[in-house]
C-alpha cells in the first residue's frame, strides 16, 4: 500500500511544471524580487562602468559605440605628477578608517559587556545601532 501511494506522489510530481510550482510559491518568489533588484541594481549594473576605463566614452555613441583605447587612461594616470601625492593621501585615509573604525565598536562591545543595568545596557545598544538601520 505504501509503495503505491509513493509512485501515485512520483508521478504527481512529474506532472507540476515548473509554472506550477512557481505560482504555488508566489509568496516565497515576492520575497526574493527586492533581493535580486538589490543585487542587479548595486552590483551588475555598476560593471558597466568598468567598460568605460578602456574606452573615450561618449554619451552621444554609448558603450558599444564608442571606441576602445586600452590602457591609455591608466597610463596618463600613473604617469601623472600627482600620481604618488594621490596613493599616499589614498592609503593614509583608508589606513586612519581602519585605526579608527576597527577598535571602536569592540571597545564598545566590552563596555556594554560590562554593564549591569539590563534596561540601560539595551536602550545604549538601540542607540548606537540605530543609525546603521535609519541609514
Amino acid at each position: 500500500m505504501k509503495t503505491a501511494s509513493i509512485q501515485e506522489r512520483m508521478l504527481i510530481s512529474k506532472k507540476n511544471s515548473t509554472w506550477t510550482i512557481f505560482k504555488s510559491q508566489w509568496q516565497f518568489q515576492s520575497m526574493v524580487i527586492p533581493g535580486l533588484l538589490f543585487i542587479i541594481v548595486f552590483s551588475y549594473i555598476p560593471m558597466w562602468g568598468i567598460l568605460m576605463g578602456f574606452q573615450d566614452y561618449s554619451l552621444f555613441k554609448g558603450f558599444w559605440g564608442s571606441p576602445w583605447v586600452g590602457f591609455k587612461h591608466f597610463n596618463e594616470f600613473i604617469n601623472s605628477s600627482n600620481f604618488w601625492q594621490i596613493m599616499r593621501n589614498t592609503i593614509a585615509i583608508s589606513l586612519f578608517k581602519l585605526g579608527c573604525g576597527f577598535p571602536a565598536p569592540i571597545f564598545l562591545a566590552l563596555c556594554l559587556n560590562e554593564i549591569r543595568n539590563m534596561v540601560f545596557k539595551r536602550v545604549i545598544q538601540t542607540i548606537s545601532y540605530l543609525p546603521h538601520f535609519i541609514s
